[in-house]
């Protein structure tokens, strides 16, 4: 049976951690205070990293040897997310998936997808479902370009230009596009794949009306040399 335990503190109700003495409140301050006694004595408690803010441009002490951001703040400050959903909903198509992108790809491809394929938008606009815009990638690679996007965007913002959002629209292909190339994705193009699957009714059209013309031509030439024996 499993009896609760309290924190430790003098008038503090709340539940103790499993395996320690303190709620998580008090630990959390438990651990800052023995954090910033090392950092009196001198005793290094963590390695940290001289980083300089690719938003702000601000000198900072990160954790982390990759960090590129110095606050919370500056990494929201390039997203464009408003709270909401900006994918176009499929009303009609309610038996399959919620958004159109995710079908466009399905009836192009011929399959559904699984999970850890993601449909981009390579123009950025979530409304944009072009077969031209659309290209299926995993869920991984797809976090790690929307990183490399965040990052040249937040470089972009730096030079304080007026209209960053009109030369952030006229990059962000051509952006993608290098990025995709250059690290060897593995990238379904929408367009190219229906466009393979046009070809041959293409080719079938245009071998029927080719023998159509030929067609025409015989009688044509029948006609004429009729024609001409009457004569």
């Amino acid at each position: 049976m499993y009896i609760m335990k309290k924190c430790k503190v003098d008038n503090c109700d709340n539940e103790a951690l499993k395996g320690r003495t303190y709620c998580k409140q008090h630990y959390n301050e438990y651990r800052r205070r023995l954090r910033l006694e090392k950092i009196s004595k001198g005793i290094k408690c963590r390695t940290t990293y001289t980083k300089q803010c690719i938003v702000c441009g601000k000198t900072y002490e990160a954790f982390r040897k990759n960090s590129k951001y110095c606050s919370l703040k500056c990494c929201n400050s390039i997203k464009t997310s408003s709270g909401y959903n900006p994918y176009v909903y499929d009303k009609g198509n309610y038996k399959n998936n919620f958004h159109v992108h995710r079908n466009i790809a399905e009836n192009v491809l011929k399959r559904k997808l699984t999970y850890n394929e993601v449909v981009h938008h390579l123009d950025g606009n979530p409304a944009n479902n072009n077969l031209n815009n659309l290209i299926v990638i995993s869920r991984s690679k797809h976090s790690s370009l929307h990183n490399y996007l965040n990052e040249q965007r937040a470089i972009l913002q730096q030079c304080n230009n007026v209209n960053i959002e009109n030369c952030w629209k006229t990059l962000i292909v051509p952006m993608t596009t290098t990025w995709l190339e250059t690290t060897g994705v593995n990238v379904e193009k929408l367009w190219e794949i229906g466009q393979s699957a046009a070809e041959p009714l293409l080719n079938e059209e245009g071998s029927e009306t080719m023998h159509n013309a030929s067609q025409v031509d015989d009688e044509i030439v029948q006609t004429t040399n009729e024609s001409a024996i009457e004569i």
